[in-house]
Protein backbone atom coordinates (compact mmCIF):
# COMPACT_ATOMS: atom_id res chain seq x y z
CA UNK A 1 0.00 0.00 0.00
CA UNK A 2 1.20 3.55 -0.82
CA UNK A 3 0.52 6.00 1.92
CA UNK A 4 0.35 9.92 0.90
CA UNK A 5 0.82 11.51 4.16
CA UNK A 6 -1.23 15.17 4.88
CA UNK A 7 -0.66 17.45 7.82
CA UNK A 8 -2.48 20.04 8.98
CA UNK A 9 -2.28 22.97 11.58
CA UNK A 10 -5.36 23.22 13.59
CA UNK A 11 -5.20 27.08 15.17
CA UNK A 12 -8.15 26.40 17.52
CA UNK A 13 -9.87 24.41 19.69
CA UNK A 14 -13.22 24.98 18.04
CA UNK A 15 -12.89 21.13 16.78
CA UNK A 16 -14.00 19.70 20.08
CA UNK A 17 -17.39 20.95 19.85
CA UNK A 18 -17.90 18.98 16.24
CA UNK A 19 -15.35 15.77 16.16
CA UNK A 20 -17.45 12.19 15.65
CA UNK A 21 -14.70 9.80 17.30
CA UNK A 22 -11.98 10.42 19.34
CA UNK A 23 -9.42 8.40 20.17
CA UNK A 24 -6.47 7.56 22.44
CA UNK A 25 -3.31 6.31 20.94
CA UNK A 26 0.07 5.15 22.64
CA UNK A 27 3.01 4.46 19.75
CA UNK A 28 6.51 3.63 19.61
CA UNK A 29 9.08 3.10 17.10
CA UNK A 30 11.47 -0.22 17.35
CA UNK A 31 13.46 1.30 14.58
CA UNK A 32 13.22 4.78 12.97
CA UNK A 33 16.26 4.95 10.90
CA UNK A 34 16.25 7.23 7.50
CA UNK A 35 15.28 4.04 5.25
CA UNK A 36 12.34 2.34 7.23
CA UNK A 37 10.55 2.37 10.41
CA UNK A 38 8.94 -0.24 12.26
CA UNK A 39 5.84 1.40 14.77
CA UNK A 40 3.72 -0.41 17.20
CA UNK A 41 0.72 1.29 18.01
CA UNK A 42 -2.10 0.81 20.06
CA UNK A 43 -5.59 2.61 19.71
CA UNK A 44 -8.65 1.89 21.88
CA UNK A 45 -8.65 -1.81 22.33
CA UNK A 46 -6.43 -3.03 19.33
CA UNK A 47 -2.94 -3.00 18.43
CA UNK A 48 -1.04 -2.41 15.52
CA UNK A 49 2.46 -2.97 13.84
CA UNK A 50 3.21 -0.61 11.11
CA UNK A 51 6.02 -1.02 8.79
CA UNK A 52 7.09 2.28 6.39
CA UNK A 53 9.72 2.41 3.74
CA UNK A 54 11.47 6.04 3.02
CA UNK A 55 9.69 9.29 1.62
CA UNK A 56 11.78 10.29 -1.53
CA UNK A 57 12.81 14.14 -1.66
CA UNK A 58 10.32 16.16 -3.16
CA UNK A 59 7.64 13.76 -2.64
CA UNK A 60 4.88 12.97 -0.58
CA UNK A 61 3.90 8.95 -0.68
CA UNK A 62 5.49 5.99 0.83
CA UNK A 63 5.38 2.55 1.58
CA UNK A 64 3.37 1.50 4.19
CA UNK A 65 2.32 -1.79 5.90
CA UNK A 66 -0.01 -2.47 8.84
CA UNK A 67 -1.26 -5.38 10.25
CA UNK A 68 -3.65 -5.78 13.44
CA UNK A 69 -1.97 -7.39 16.31
CA UNK A 70 -4.16 -8.10 19.65
CA UNK A 71 -3.47 -5.41 22.38
CA UNK A 72 -1.25 -7.64 24.60
CA UNK A 73 1.11 -8.34 21.82
CA UNK A 74 1.59 -4.25 21.28
CA UNK A 75 1.57 -3.67 24.95
CA UNK A 76 4.53 -5.73 25.18
CA UNK A 77 6.04 -4.66 21.89
CA UNK A 78 6.01 -0.79 22.81
CA UNK A 79 8.47 -1.75 26.01
CA UNK A 80 11.09 -2.59 22.93
CA UNK A 81 10.86 1.14 21.92
CA UNK A 82 14.40 2.59 21.05
CA UNK A 83 13.00 6.37 22.28
CA UNK A 84 10.00 6.14 24.57
CA UNK A 85 6.54 5.99 24.12
CA UNK A 86 4.13 8.98 22.91
CA UNK A 87 0.52 9.58 24.07
CA UNK A 88 -1.85 11.31 21.76
CA UNK A 89 -5.22 11.80 21.50
CA UNK A 90 -6.84 12.31 17.90
CA UNK A 91 -10.24 13.72 17.28
CA UNK A 92 -11.83 12.37 13.55
CA UNK A 93 -14.18 15.47 12.61
CA UNK A 94 -16.54 15.40 9.32
CA UNK A 95 -15.90 18.11 6.37
CA UNK A 96 -18.20 17.35 4.01
CA UNK A 97 -17.46 13.91 2.50
CA UNK A 98 -14.13 13.68 4.30
CA UNK A 99 -13.04 13.28 7.80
Amino acid sequence: MIEIERKYLVKTNDFLNEYNVKNDICQGYICSDIERTVRIRTKGNKGYLTIKGITKENEISRFEWEKEITLTEATALLQLCDKGVIKKTRYEVQAGNHV
